[in-house]
């Protein structure tokens, strides 16, 4: 019998898969390591059992590894600790995943920051260069690096699914809908974001012919402790539940369905997409 279209069988990376990677000069911490975590769970629920999980911080990262293991006692987990804006560290990573399992299917570019809540002409320049870093230039060099991996690959597929579906792999980018709109107080940071969808769009066009797909979500505001308690309070007062159309912000678990069925074969024909996933904030702009 063919397996489920929204089967993720293969080999995923995931990059900040474990925690947020702390502050920038006058910034606050991203959701992005909650998203990162909770899309490793998702994939373990739609049957992937070998993962790579990349943090900058061991300790979450060991716990989350701990987690997966313990819940599906046949899931293999490789953690690597992994500074995403250092060439060497992704270079390494992606070779530490090869090594390890022989290819990658699905890749989940997650790791970033946001900030810092100024002007951009009172933002300061240690400040932009961290956030571009990390945001734009990290992406880069993980993506660059998966492509050329994935390029190497024979197409893979869940078993008895359609061979037209299969591909070398794929990627999905974690953007933001700061990369669809601008902001009069996050300025220097939705620049970081508009760039992830630049390259993705770049990236989906140059690889499409080698049976490779680029795609990108672009998550609203997702209801976690962090975002709730370390969000600066001039941030939380604009962000407030009432000013949602639906009532609430997003939860992790939402933009992880999503960056699955992304990497899923049920996907195969969406390339060089953003996907919104904000409760139609951005449909009102």
């Amino acid at each position: 019998m063919p397996a489920s279209l929204f089967s993720t069988p293969g080999v995923a990376l995931i990059t900040g898969a474990a925690s947020g990677l702390g502050l920038v000069p006058t910034a606050v911490p991203l959701t992005h390591g909650q998203i990162g975590a909770q899309t490793a769970r998702t994939f373990v629920k739609n049957d992937c059992r070998r993962l790579v999980l990349a943090d900058i911080n061991e300790e979450p990262l060991t716990k989350i590894a701990g987690e997966l293991k313990a819940a599906a006692p046949d899931v293999d987990v490789l953690a690597v600790k992994c500074n995403v804006a250092n060439e060497d560290d992704v270079k390494n990573l992606v070779a530490a995943a090869v090594s390890h399992f022989g290819r990658i299917d699905y890749a989940v570019n997650a790791a970033g920051i946001v900030g810092p809540n100024s002007h951009l002409s009172s933002v300061e320049v240690d400040a932009y260069d961290k956030l571009v870093s990390i945001n734009a230039r990290g992406l880069f060099l993980c993506q660059r690096e998966e492509l050329k991996q994935m390029a190497k690959q024979d197409k893979a597929g869940a078993p008895g699914t359609d061979p037209v579906r299969q591909s070398r792999g794929s990627i999905v980018n974690l953007a933001s809908v700061a990369g669809l709109v601008g902001s009069g107080i996050l300025g220097a940071y939705v620049s970081t974001k508009h760039a992830v969808v630049g390259l993705t769009k770049s990236a989906a066009l140059e690889n499409a012919v080698n049976g490779i797909r680029i795609n990108a979500v672009a998550p609203g505001v997702i209801d976690t402790p962090m975002t709730r308690e370390q969000f600066i309070q001039p941030l939380n007062d604009a962000l407030s539940d009432d000013k949602f159309n639906m009532g609430r912000r997003g939860r992790a678990d939402e933009v992880a369905d999503v960056i699955v069925f992304m990497s899923s074969e049920g996907a195969s024909y969406v390339n060089g997409s953003t996907w919104t996933i904000d409760g139609c904030w951005t449909a009102g702009r």
